[in-house]
């Protein structure tokens, strides 16, 4: 099953588990599987830096900014996603 399908069936089945579930929880679900993708990306990049050798020689700063660099980048298009 694809996460987009995943994500329709909770969206469907929101009213008729309400004695289970409260929709909050149905939707902080949906919410998190639709952040996988982007979630996806970043550990992808996270994992390229960290992969090169002399990236793990660098300041520990230097890492930081670079780590949070990654995350500004999603975090920005996400943002503009939302507008």
């Amino acid at each position: 099953m694809t996460r987009e399908e995943v994500i329709n069936q909770l969206q469907d089945a929101k009213d008729g588990y309400r004695e289970y579930l409260t929709n909050e929880a149905f939707d902080i679900a949906i919410e998190a599987l639709e952040q996988e993708p982007i979630l996806d990306k970043i550990r992808t990049e996270i994992k390229a830096l960290t992969s090169n050798r002399g990236f793990l020689s660098c300041s520990v700063d230097y890492i930081h900014e670079e780590i949070d660099a990654v995350f500004d980048k999603y975090r920005v298009e996400k943002e503009q996603e939302d507008e």
